[in-house]
């Protein structure tokens, strides 16, 4: 039986848990009724399946790395020979000697074998050395690889924000347009004008009504695709929200996870230097052998099955190599310097950009000048002509060939607009920006 104190932790145990639960369920819905961009590239990269080897590339260096701690153990055999042969060693009574001796044409050995190393000269130390290296060059490729994943984030961002400016486009039209049918149908009913016109205007609204439903079943395909990137549920109504951008006109240090993936390649291929420096001294090993055999190894006068035991040191040096070490060395060095030009290559075409950005910048931002100028005329002249059309002065197809170049003026200008952000974003993105 549970006393009442009992039941009383429990009821607080069940109470914090479930208000634990509540906080994370409401927070949950809380993100996901906002979204940045770089929460987004985070998502990504936490959901994005090739994105989260890191961990079991980590598990196959402990594993690799073990294994060659292993190899620091003693070695143990069993071991087992026998031979049959035509002739044997033997002398006796003819030779004259005091002794006399005739092995058997048969010999069985079945033994044990431990075999230490003493002194490697480094080769093991080198051989973690360059497996170490290994892996941070596997989890630096992933970061070079999440990298380029960020347009599609980019990409996705920007193709919902330009859709919802041309939603609220349409919608300003539509309401426009709403306005001179209620000015008309008053006219249409007291005769002095004609049905038609007002029919103009519901086919235009009509037009338009589609044309904005359109765009609003590509934004629910963007924000699919957005979802099922980053892992996240996204509803219709989710604010995307971009990061501060700073002067378009300023040019960032480049900072490409590139740069360290060349490190990394450069630090794996100079680690075989120790390992040939290390095949250039002497290996000294120990050895054990104990076991039976017939006749005695260690005894040549003992012809029957009898127990052994041996055991010594041996010692090994390639003292001549013939220069195959220096080839080895020189070898390593024209490779790291062919990391290094190639490093030097990626720098040089991302900084070959800067004077196409910065151009392309400029001829943007002249253009909306323009296009603000644009809009502004455009939105003038659509006011005179809705007071003429409410006058009677105009048709209503006058009145809409205004309204669809001053639709398409605006349209214009978000356009450009978000054409600059991209353009800004892809540029930041490019040299490691965010």
């Amino acid at each position: 039986m549970r006393t009442i104190k009992d039941q009383a932790f429990y009821g607080t145990i069940l109470l914090m848990a479930f208000t634990l639960l509540l906080s994370l369920l409401l927070s949950t819905c809380v993100r996901a009724q906002e979204l940045s961009l770089t929460q987004a590239y985070a998502l990504l990269e936490s959901n994005y399946p090739n994105l989260r080897n890191a961990g079991l590339n980590d598990q196959i260096l402990r594993a690799d790395l073990d294994l060659l701690d292993l190899e620091r153990k003693p070695e143990l055999y069993l071991k087992g020979a026998a031979s049959l042969q035509s002739e044997t060693t033997s002398f006796g009574e003819a030779s004259n000697l005091p002794i006399s001796l005739d092995l058997p044409l048969y010999n069985a050995r079945a033994y044990g074998e431990v075999n230490h190393t003493l002194y490697d000269g480094g080769r093991l130390a080198a051989r973690k050395s360059i497996k170490a290296a290994e892996g941070q060059l596997s989890n630096q490729q992933l970061e070079v690889e999440k990298f380029s994943l960020r347009k599609r984030i980019n990409q996705l961002f920007l193709g919902v924000l330009l859709s919802r400016e041309r939603v609220a486009l349409y919608e300003t039209t539509l309401a426009d347009i709403a306005a001179r049918k209620a000015a008309i149908k008053s006219g249409v009913e007291l005769g002095v004008v004609l049905e038609s016109e007002l029919l103009q205007l519901s086919v235009r609204e009509v037009e338009i009504t589609a044309d904005r439903d359109d765009i609003n079943g590509n934004i629910l395909r963007l924000l699919a695709n957005l979802a099922t990137l980053t892992g996240q549920p996204l509803p219709a109504e989710v604010k995307l929200r971009l990061p501060t951008l700073p002067y378009p006109l300023s040019i960032p240090e480049v900072d490409r996870p590139e740069l360290q993936l060349f490190q990394r390649q450069r630090a794996a291929i100079l680690a075989n230097e120790a390992l040939i420096e290390a095949d250039t001294k002497p290996m000294v090993s120990a050895f054990i052998q104990a076991g039976v055999g017939v006749p005695n190894p260690v005894n040549l006068f003992d012809t029957e099955i009898s127990p052994y035991a041996l055991g010594g040191v041996n010692f090994q040096w390639k003292f001549k190599d013939w220069g195959k070490a220096d080839q080895q060395r020189q070898l390593l060095q024209l490779r790291s310097a062919l990391v290094d030009r190639q490093r030097e290559t990626f720098l040089f075409n991302l900084n070959a950009e800067n004077e196409a950005y910065l151009a392309d910048v400029r001829r943007l931002q002249q253009r909306l000048l323009n296009d603000r100028k644009i809009v502004e005329l455009q939105a003038n002249i659509l006011t005179q002509l809705a007071a003429q059309l409410d006058n009677g002065v105009i048709t209503a197809t006058d009145y809409l060939n205004q309204v669809n170049v001053e639709l398409r003026a605006r349209q214009t200008l978000r356009v450009d607009e978000m054409q600059l952000i991209e353009l800004q974003l892809n540029f930041l993105n490019e040299r490691g920006g965010f």
